[in-house]
């Protein structure tokens, strides 16, 4: 058996009303005053109330910081950083998608940090700044079964000026708890629902084809492949609080192993996609699975084999045509959720093509894709899914 290493220090507490386990949470750290971050539109349809709920019923003080915004950027990370210092807040407590988990990381990391959060990216190599202090301890309460971000050691921001979209990555990041209550996820439009659960998808199918894969991930990836195909298309057409149940156990799973084995050409030519051309980045990822299968098959078979028998027993099918059958089962699932296979964008201009492929290749999810992708595999591969 492979050798490896799995650390997840975030406890996750799941469950339909576990919401009211939240003030825990915040006692067990001592908080004096915390910050809720998430984006106005959840403050406005109410979903924070159940929070601030909860707060009031223990006298917490708290602040909200609500300006989360889709592919978060490198200057509202600073902003939140700046209003938590002056508001004197000493926990953060996110609640949202994967935009406000990922922001709520930046701004735990950089109350407590000098400089900009752009001095901490990946994307600056060996100018990479040191993280010195150790991030504001960060509650992290998901309202979409999707990024995984409560359970990850990675905070993607989007450079507002270049549009590449980069990355915070350390395990000081781990949120400190998890709390993942279905029930919140019950009002989630189809649209977003199917986004988000294509990146569950993406998250599991693109860990378990990792080079850097490991058994213990290969589990809970398998597992959470097979509850997206279960799951989904009752999650985006009706609503079942099962099927929201099983999204939300998959994401957490999915979002796991993500984060020990990293993704492949989804994730690494998706982010660029969806940062140059503000697009979801779960459609982003979503869309390019079957190109992903189509490239790797070869090398791929037994695995493809194992992922197409896992999720039916049933089926007969051989290592050779196993690809074949997965991708006809996503454009099936495609079908299901109402999402299409390319993207109808006209506007996609040559130049930003180009910086769509420079950023690819560096990617660090490109990387570790089990076969190499140079400038033309790169470039096939984004024409095959732009109309």
């Amino acid at each position: 058996m492979k050798e490896f290493q799995f650390f997840l220090n975030t406890l996750i507490d799941f469950g339909c009303g576990k919401i009211k386990n939240l003030c825990n949470y915040i006692k067990e750290y001592n908080s004096k005053k915390v910050v809720i971050v998430t984006d106005k539109n959840l403050q406005d349809i109410g979903l924070i109330e159940p929070i601030i709920d909860e707060l009031k019923k223990f006298n917490i003080q708290y602040s909200i910081f609500n300006r989360v915004e889709p592919n978060p950027e490198i200057h509202i990370i600073d902003e939140g950083a700046s209003f938590v210092k002056e508001d004197s807040c000493d926990m953060i407590i996110a609640l949202g998608g994967g935009s406000s988990i990922d922001t709520a990381k930046g701004i735990a990391l950089m109350a407590v940090n000098e400089g900009s959060v752009s001095d901490y990216l990946d994307g600056r190599g060996e100018n990479k700044k040191k993280i010195v202090n150790k991030p504001l301890p960060l509650i992290a309460i998901p309202t979409t079964s999707g990024t995984g971000s409560e359970v990850s050691i990675y905070s993607v921001i989007t450079d507002e000026n270049t549009r590449i979209k980069d990355s915070l990555t350390s395990p000081l990041l781990y949120p400190k708890a998890a709390i993942v209550d279905p029930q919140l996820t019950l009002k989630l439009p189809p649209r977003v629902t199917a986004h988000t659960g294509l990146d569950v998808l993406g998250h599991a199918l693109e860990a378990y084809t990792s080079s850097i894969q490991n058994p213990l991930t290969n589990v809970w990836a398998l597992e959470a492949i097979k509850l997206v195909f279960e799951n989904l298309p009752k999650a985006c057409n009706e609503g079942t609080k099962k099927s929201r149940e099983n999204m939300a156990f998959a994401s957490v799973m999915a979002g796991s192993a993500m984060s020990h084995c990293g993704g492949t050409i989804p994730h690494g030519l998706g982010c660029p996609l969806s940062g140059h051309c503000d697009l979801p980045h779960g459609l982003t990822v979503g869309i390019l699975q079957i190109p992903m299968i189509e490239y790797n098959k070869e090398v791929l078979k037994d695995k493809l084999y194992r992922v197409v028998k896992y999720i039916n027993p049933n089926i007969e099918i051989t290592e050779e045509n196993a690809a074949d059958k997965l991708i006809e089962m996503i454009k099936d699932l495609f079908t299901k959720i109402n999402v299409k296979e390319i993207l109808d964008e006209k506007e996609i201009n040559k130049e930003t093509i180009e910086a769509m492929i420079k950023d690819a290749e560096i990617h660090g999810c490109t990387g570790l894709n089990p076969l190499p992708l140079n400038y033309e595999d790169i470039k096939e591969i984004y024409e095959k899914i732009i109309k």
